[in-house]
């Protein structure tokens, strides 16, 4: 009981430290908001040019997840105007938020395997009719997942496949496309902590039918995760730069379909 007492101050020290320097102390005081959200463990955050508050849990990673998109613009990316947009390994909803706000007319589904992530993120999204969730893996094709490391910080859960029909519910992309009901995505966002190796080496036939793809390797989770984007590309005409740990891919040819 005293352990747990102490992780909570702990959690809720370094949210205060966090908040104060990105939010000022007074605001972040206010954040704690209703009696509902103490109870819950959370904070609701207003941010400029999103018109609901976002919902976080305090001392978590959850606010890495805000810094790097709400902050440092990790998504701050031109994407034209998407009509189809999937964002893979939503956490809990921050980046679909993010184009949700800015794109109100684009289709959008968020996919997150972890069921607490998944909780945050359909209460940060339920505001949005454009969005759709699903309790999912992003995978190479429609299969079972395991977490491989459930002891992990909520940022850093890992996949892999099992023959168990009991196991998490994967998709793959032609899966998701089907669900929008396009053949053609403007929009990939895939951060899957290394499930985008399996994806990207299965992965032509669909990567024909994108237009940009936002993707953070994790080879130090699954080794031959780059080697896999450089594969998947070889002999494709996409336009690679940058925006923080994200490699952007914007087609330059006609999509095909």
């Amino acid at each position: 009981m005293r352990s747990t007492i102490l992780r909570s101050i702990r959690r809720h020290a370094k949210y205060v430290v966090w908040g104060s320097r990105r939010l000022g102390l007074w605001n972040t005081l206010l954040s704690y908001g209703s009696p509902l959200n103490v109870t819950h463990g959370l904070v609701s955050i207003s941010v400029p040019g999103i018109r609901s508050k976002i919902f976080l849990r305090p001392g978590t990673f959850d606010q890495a997840a805000f810094t790097q998109i709400f902050v440092k613009g990790e998504y701050d990316v031109e994407l034209g105007n998407p009509g189809y947009i999937i964002d893979a390994g939503a956490n809990v909803g921050l980046a679909s938020v993010l184009f949700a706000n800015r794109y109100p007319d684009a289709k959008i589904i968020a996919i997150e395997p972890e069921q607490a992530n998944y909780d945050l993120l359909c209460r940060n999204v339920q505001s949005y009719p454009n969005i759709t969730t699903i309790k999912a893996g992003l995978w190479s094709h429609r299969a079972h997942l395991i977490i491989e490391n459930p002891e992990s910080k909520s940022t850093g859960f890992r996949v892999k496949e099992t023959e168990d029909a009991t196991g998490l519910q994967a998709y793959g992309i032609e899966d998701l496309m089907e669900m929008l009901g396009t053949s053609y995505v403007d929009v990939i966002k895939m951060d899957v902590e290394g499930a985008e190796r399996e994806i990207l080496l299965n992965s032509d036939s669909w990567i024909d039918r994108v237009g940009i793809i936002l993707v953070e390797t994790h080879d130090r989770h699954r080794p031959g995760c780059t080697a896999a984007l450089e594969w998947a590309i070889e002999g494709r005409d996409f336009d690679r730069s940058s925006v923080g740990e994200s490699v952007v891919l914007r087609r330059i040819e006609e999509p095909v379909g």
